[in-house]
């Protein structure tokens, strides 16, 4: 099932921002079911936050393989995707980056694993924030992801995509 309810477009004319709206407890879920690597990033109030920095920042990206596989991949998506090609993102294949850590979408992640670049803009002049303290004020423990995708090495076995949300209902 998809974590995202809805997308809503605003613009001013000339430039658009898409708000994306969770289906589940916590606005980062929907994240990991975007098109690539390229998007799972995010900037709030006070976070910025980047679930692929390795490849990110480097202006490389994995496509997200649910879609591919499944053929739901459409006119949109692709769009999507080749916006983010002209902008300088080359999509690749993770086994070429087995060498970064966190980079294979055939391994589960973790929004506590270390691989995901968080950065706490209003405490920036005053202490390290870690991101279980800003999980903490979302109410949420962890979310765990999969890309999926074929096995790396082992196609054409293929792993099923995934996203579980851990509240703190406590």
């Amino acid at each position: 099932m998809s974590a995202i309810r809805s997308i809503l477009t605003f613009s001013n004319g000339t430039h658009y921002i898409d708000v994306i709206v969770s289906r589940t407890s916590t606005a980062l879920s929907p994240l990991f079911q975007f098109h690539s690597t390229a998007v799972m990033n995010f900037i709030s109030a006070d976070t910025i936050f980047c679930a692929y920095p390795n490849l990110t920042f480097d202006h490389r990206a994995l496509i997200n393989p649910h879609p591919v596989y499944y053929g739901l991949i459409g006119f949109k998506t692709m769009a999507a995707l080749q916006k983010y090609a002209s902008r300088g993102f080359e999509f690749v294949e993770c086994e070429e980056f087995h060498h970064l850590p966190y980079s294979c979408r055939s391994i589960p992640r973790t929004l506590t694993d270390g691989g995901c670049l968080w950065v706490q803009i209003s405490d920036l002049r005053h202490d390290l924030v870690m991101p279980a303290d800003i999980l903490k004020r979302l109410g949420v423990i962890n979310i765990m992801w999969l890309l999926g995708g074929y096995v790396c090495g082992a196609y054409p076995a293929f792993l099923d995509s995934y996203s579980f949300v851990f509240n703190n209902d406590m």
